[in-house]
Parts: C-alpha cells; sequence; structure tokens
C-alpha cells in the first residue's frame, strides 16, 4: 500500500511503512558502512550491510527521498 505525503507542496509517493519489515537486496554501500537497497525505487540505507546480501529489513525512520532500516 502506497503512502502518500504533502510536501513542500508536491505529493510525494512513498511505497514503504514505518516499522514494516521487508525483504531487500542490498546494491552498493557509502563510505559510513551502510549498503543501499531499493523498494519499488525508494532508497533504503541500512547499516552493517554489505553489497549483494539480502536482508530483511525494518523501517525505523522515512525522510523525504529516502529510509533509514535495521537489519533484522
Amino acid at each position: 500500500m502506497y503512502k502518500y505525503l504533502l510536501i513542500d507542496n508536491i505529493i510525494m509517493i512513498i511505497p514503504i511503512e514505518k516499522d514494516a519489515i521487508y525483504n531487500m537486496k542490498i546494491r552498493s554501500e557509502t563510505g559510513r558502512n551502510e549498503g543501499i537497497g531499493h523498494i519499488e525505487g525508494f532508497p533504503i540505507y541500512v547499516k552493517n550491510a554489505k553489497k549483494g546480501e539480502k536482508i530483511k529489513v525494518k523501517i525505523v525512520d522515512i525522510k523525504k527521498h529516502y529510509a533509514i532500516g535495521e537489519k533484522r
């Protein structure tokens, strides 16, 4: 189910929900020990995740253009 947010008079479609758990593959890494995966094109940053890992992630915070998740 999509969530719609009005931010700066722009409707944003957020394809995830806070506290939900998703399966995700880490596609790249940052230089700060974080992996980056995507759920329906929406980027999720996960600490201690490595490129190529398939993980379960719990969404802990949602920002305008990305979310932060925790490995489960």
